[in-house]
């Protein structure tokens, strides 16, 4: 049974690939979304077409729809200067902020260079009122819940915090250690779920086998309601059988199933979005 409570859910910026971001915000604002996110790929391919920052705010203001979050590069804790991905990432922060910033570890790096490209960026962000959400996954740099809480715990100040995904959460056997998550370090949520039988290769799963949020993502939602935590809420489905449906019908689908995921895990509790 699907819930009917309007809640305030973003369209992660790794949905609708098939589309510009100008087809994917009207996909998103017809669907019912209230948010949008966009990689860096999406920014230099929108630059490349001529639309700068003037035409993004005016597409975004024409679809009702707010930027909020950035994919961010996936070497962000690498040595020495500021390369050409992270002054794109300042530039977008610089345009349209504040923004979160989606922090994904996917090239080696060491325990002690995480730890200080974190400080690092920390800085930046505080700098321009936006916050960095690290992200945990099983074939990442910081592999599981414990690991990102771990090296949270070498940063302070508020412009950092944690990004919780069900997917990884599933997949990294984290459920026994939500419980450890401090009350306001959880900057968002991305709802899906996973298939029922995980893949010998995980990291090809995640980008092409995700389910439509369903039980695990409300059991997510209802877990941390109940903990107390009040996280922004987004959709992230990787899924090959979404990218072959009409890219509008993906977005309806997608908008469905995180609001019956909210309206049962929140409504629950008590707490209507």
């Amino acid at each position: 049974m699907q819930h009917s409570v309007a809640f305030g859910v973003t369209l992660s910026a790794m949905n609708l690939p098939l589309l510009n971001f100008q087809q994917r915000c009207e996909a998103a604002a017809a669907a019912g979304f209230t948010g949008i996110g966009i990689s860096l790929r999406q920014w230099l391919t929108e630059r490349h077409r001529g639309a700068g920052a003037r035409t993004i705010k005016a597409i975004l203001a024409e679809n009702g729809l707010a930027l909020t979050e950035i994919e961010g590069p996936w070497d962000w804790a690498h040595q020495g200067d500021m390369n050409e991905e992270d002054a794109l990432m300042l530039e977008l922060l610089d345009a349209f902020g504040p923004l979160q910033v989606t922090a994904v570890q996917l090239a080696p790096a060491t325990g002690r260079g995480i730890r200080a490209g974190l400080r690092r960026w920390a800085t930046l962000v505080q700098e321009r009122n936006s916050v960095f959400a690290l992200e945990f996954m099983p074939f990442g740099q910081v592999p599981n819940l414990r690991c990102a809480l771990d090296v949270l715990d070498a940063v302070d100040g508020g412009s950092v915090g944690l990004l919780l995904d069900t997917w990884h959460v599933e997949r990294t056997g984290a459920w026994s250690e939500i419980h450890n998550i401090p009350i306001g370090s959880i900057c968002s949520v991305q709802l899906c779920d996973t298939q029922e039988q995980a893949a010998a290769d995980l990291r090809w799963e995640a980008r092409h086998h995700r389910k439509l949020p369903g039980e695990q993502s409300r059991q997510l939602v209802e877990t941390l309601d109940r903990l107390g935590h009040e996280p922004r809420y987004a959709v992230e489905v990787w899924s090959d059988d979404l990218n072959d449906l009409d890219q509008r019908e993906a977005a309806q689908q997608l908008y469905a199933a995180a609001t019956d995921v909210l309206g049962r895990g929140l409504v629950s509790q008590g707490r209507p979005g």
